[in-house]
């Protein structure tokens, strides 16, 4: 076995389908844990952004798409500038969270979804936000 080859993931696993859905070779990952360590919401979360990728690599599907973490992670890519491997993490969570919403998941943070498609409602019928419909959409 040549190491510096990249392990391909078992076809059907919960790996090989996030690896293929997100573009990011998560094998990669050695648990450095600096994508934690700069994370600014990592207080708010039930998982650490390393250990959501230790749960995909192990096949913990529900544990991962029905966390809160990939639901609270504000997408500022700190985790991503910070890997020494450019394993995207902040592309992961996003992938993640589109799983989760086509596999039906329950969302471990249930009013963050609703926000995401009140918002995404808005954008769509009016082109930008308007603040105070969105909260009275959202609120309602």
């Amino acid at each position: 076995m040549n190491l510096n080859e990249p392990v391909i993931p078992k076809e059907g696993s919960f790996l090989s389908e996030v690896a293929q859905a997100s573009g990011v070779d998560l094998q990669a990952c050695y648990q450095c844990q600096k994508c934690s360590a700069g994370c600014p919401v990592v207080e708010a979360m039930d998982l650490l952004p390393n250990q959501v990728l230790r749960h995909i690599q192990y096949g913990h599907r529900e544990r991962v798409l029905g966390s809160k973490t990939i639901w609270i992670c504000a997408s500022c890519y700190t985790c991503s500038v910070r890997c020494p491997n450019d394993i995207d993490v902040a592309k992961i969570m996003d992938t993640l969270r589109h799983l989760a919403i086509r596999s039906g998941v329950k969302p471990g943070e249930k009013d963050i979804p609703v926000f995401h498609s009140v918002f995404l409602d808005e954008i769509k019928s009016r082109g930008r936000i308007h603040e105070l419909s969105l909260i009275l959409r959202f609120k309602s």
